[in-house]
């Protein structure tokens, strides 16, 4: 135990000191994510980190869920958390670079976790990637206990503005806009392809942790896919008047971004989830979109998904996890 570190609650003294910080940290991050990217996809999510790392720096200091790890009176690193009810979750959080190999983040996490205890959370999550820049994140959250993870993967493609419009029909499959009378499908397809994914979540995390982290996943997922495929975004796909897959997509400023989104177990291999997303694309392309995401999951039950999303273009990646602890 490092006994020259002492770790306190934050405050406004300690906030610039700590923003300071971020910034130093997180160089070498960013600069990964500009090699897995390419500038062009770089420039136009992360030009502007360093404002942002500021002012979300700021923002958690200012909620008072913050700690902050002090040698003698100099800020040496600082943890930010979030508390959710049942769910406690570290968000951000950096260590001098000066001064890694301390064992200061070990000091942090576990004041957080107590932090955390004391506000009735059962259990902990923490995201970061799994590029070689964030090595060092990852064996420190490893140290404390986090072993249980889910990793998934955020694609992104730049939309051509004059590109030629992706196909939505063919092989008896036709992409529509999605009408009040689809959405019972889209629920029921839905439950199939996502009991599946939580059969595989739960081995991943355990029975315990699983029913923690994704209690009541299926009342949610019903109505944040009733809610998006009746955005006006929503699209099924059709087949013999049945429907067989669906989408649906969301505006960020000028980011496209692809919500939830399945095919019908019993009608897979025929293209349908490349017609779909072809719908997407061009609709996001249409209204002046510049780029699109999508997020998935890197484990088995996600392979079909990701073979799909490479095969319309999303060829650029930022591999993520998100690790979970019972407290």
């Amino acid at each position: 135990m490092n006994e020259t570190i002492r770790i306190v609650p934050t405050e406004p003294k300690y906030v610039d000191a700590c923003a300071d910080i971020a910034l130093r940290a997180w160089v070498p991050i960013y600069e990964s994510f500009r090699r897995c990217l390419g500038d062009e996809i770089y420039e136009l999510l992360y030009s502007d980190w360093q404002e942002r790392k500021v002012t979300y720096t700021q923002t958690m200091h200012a909620t008072g869920n913050a700690l902050v790890a002090l040698e003698g009176t100099r800020v040496v690193g600082y943890v930010s958390y979030l508390l959710k009810g049942e769910r406690g979750q570290i968000v951000g959080n950096a260590v001098d670079p000066d001064m890694h190999g301390k064992g200061i983040s070990r000091l942090l996490y576990t004041a957080a976790f107590d932090k955390m205890r004391e506000a009735g959370c059962r259990f902990v999550q923490v995201n970061t990637g799994l590029d070689e820049s964030h090595a060092p994140a990852r064996r420190a959250y490893n140290k404390v206990g986090f072993e249980k993870n889910l990793p998934t993967v955020l694609y992104y493609q730049m939309l051509e503005p004059k590109a030629a419009p992706l196909p939505t029909c063919g092989n008896g499959v036709q992409v529509i806009p999605c009408q009040e009378e689809h959405l019972e499908d889209c629920v029921r397809i839905t439950l199939t392809t996502w009991t599946n994914t939580h059969a595989i979540y739960t081995q991943h995390l355990g029975e315990k942790l699983h029913d923690m982290v994704h209690a009541n996943w299926q009342e949610k997922i019903t109505k944040a896919v009733r809610t998006a495929q009746s955005s006006g975004r929503g699209y099924v796909a059709v087949a013999d008047g049945k429907v067989v897959g669906f989408a649906s997509y969301r505006t960020e400023d000028t980011i496209g971004v692809i919500g939830y989104n399945a095919v019908d177990p019993q009608c897979r291999g025929r293209g349908i989830a490349g017609l779909l997303y072809g719908m997407l694309l061009n609709q996001m392309r249409e209204i002046g979109c510049q780029c699109a995401r999508v997020h998935t999951g890197l484990d088995a039950a996600h392979a079909s998904a990701r073979r799909a999303y490479e095969k319309v273009g999303f060829t650029k990646n930022l591999p993520e996890i998100s690790y979970f602890m019972e407290l």
